[in-house]
């Protein structure tokens, strides 16, 4: 129609939804680094300068992870902030537009340069407190972890990553707490799909039973701390 989008929103913009404010501070300190750890994980960042339009967008897996997303989608409305869901193929996407939400989580994450590709990491995890690290370590686990059960009953967990510096930080945070790590590296397969070796941080059973009772990591819910 060769009208501006300005004009369009100066006309139209009252019979629209009005946009809403986020307040990060509603969320205690647990749930604000969950929200920091699942976009480590599953999260990436938009900006549509053009038409104003900033902020994160998450991809869990649409089969297994609808109450991870859930859980995530209850915290953005607690904060005050509308999502939309929706699935794609195999993927569960939730959008949230705000620049605050940009701005909140590029004080705990940045974008380094890599092996030659622009990869995340932690800035000033070594400061971090105890519900700060275990806080983030919930939302990871929810993103890129498992938890190992049988039946209700967990037996540690582990999370994965190809991102070797971000494993680096990860290891160094979790010792922090006290806790012992394993790394176990994965080579891809003759015929995998990805390209990239992979590492596992694992939890034995011993050490994540040290932790997990503090935990809101909605993935080790699903089978209890017994």
């Amino acid at each position: 129609m060769n009208v501006s989008y300005g004009s369009v929103y100066r006309h139209a913009g009252r019979y629209s939804k009005r946009q809403t404010r986020m307040n990060i501070d509603a969320l205690d300190e647990g749930e604000q680094r969950y929200v920091v750890g699942i976009f480590v994980g599953d999260g990436s960042r938009f900006f549509e300068p053009k038409h104003g339009h900033y902020g994160i967008k998450f991809g869990l897996d649409a089969k297994r992870d609808e109450d991870v997303a859930s859980f995530l989608q209850e915290l953005f409305v607690k904060a005050g902030k509308r999502t939309s869901m929706y699935a794609d193929n195999t993927t569960l996407i939730l959008k949230i537009y705000s620049k605050k939400l940009l701005g909140f989580l590029s004080q705990f994450v940045s974008y380094v340069e890599y092996k030659d590709e622009k990869s995340k990491a932690l800035i000033g995890f070594k400061d971090w407190s105890s519900a700060f690290k275990l806080g983030f370590i919930s939302g990871l686990i929810d993103a890129d972890g498992h938890v190992y059960h049988k039946g209700k009953k967990h037996y540690g967990a582990s999370i994965a990553t190809i991102n070797d510096y971000l494993k680096d930080q990860l290891v160094e945070l979790l010792m922090g707490l006290g806790l012992v790590v394993r790394v176990k590296e994965m080579k891809p397969g003759k015929d995998s799909y990805a390209k990239k070796t992979a590492y596992g941080v694992h939890l034995p059973t011993a050490e994540f039973r040290k932790m997990c009772s503090r935990l809101i990591s909605i993935k080790h819910q699903r089978y209890g701390c017994s």
